[in-house]
């Protein structure tokens, strides 16, 4: 009797560890996809002015593509950001960087300090619930 209660215990055991490879490949394909997605963005990020200052891989249970890229911040303006994300409807990626460096400038704006930027960052992390960072400046603490 207890060994068939340890032999079930055990097969039980082979069963989830199994479903859990089984489903950390799956969200390792659909984060891989979700990369190819993001890494066609990059052309047009540079099309618009900003130029790629690092780019990295993390492999492990929760992988994700970290990329650095720099501009000028006088290269935008609110209008400018406006035609740029009606250029950019339907790829939700590109809209997504675009709206978050826009409303950067708007909150920028509503501190009503007279801060002029040399550069504009532009940090991506993409993974399962991707990251975009937005800095007026060079950042001394990131």
């Amino acid at each position: 009797m207890i060994e068939k209660l340890r032999k079930t215990i055990t097969n039980a055991g082979d069963a989830l560890k199994e479903q859990a490879t089984n489903v950390s490949d799956a969200l390792k394909e659909k984060t891989y996809s979700l990369f190819e997605d993001w890494i066609k963005i990059f052309p047009s990020l540079e099309n618009h002015g900003f130029k790629m200052t690092s780019f990295g891989l993390c492999v492990g249970i929760s992988p994700s593509l970290d990329v650095e890229m720099r501009g000028k911040a006088n290269t935008f303006t609110l209008e400018k950001l406006d035609k740029i994300l009606e250029e950019c409807k339907g790829n939700q990626a590109l809209t997504t960087v675009f709206k978050a460096i826009k409303k950067t400038y708007e909150w920028h704006l509503k501190t009503g300090t007279e801060g002029k930027f040399d550069a504009i960052l532009l940090k991506l992390s993409v993974k399962i619930t991707p990251e975009v960072k937005v800095y007026l400046g060079t950042p001394m603490l990131t």
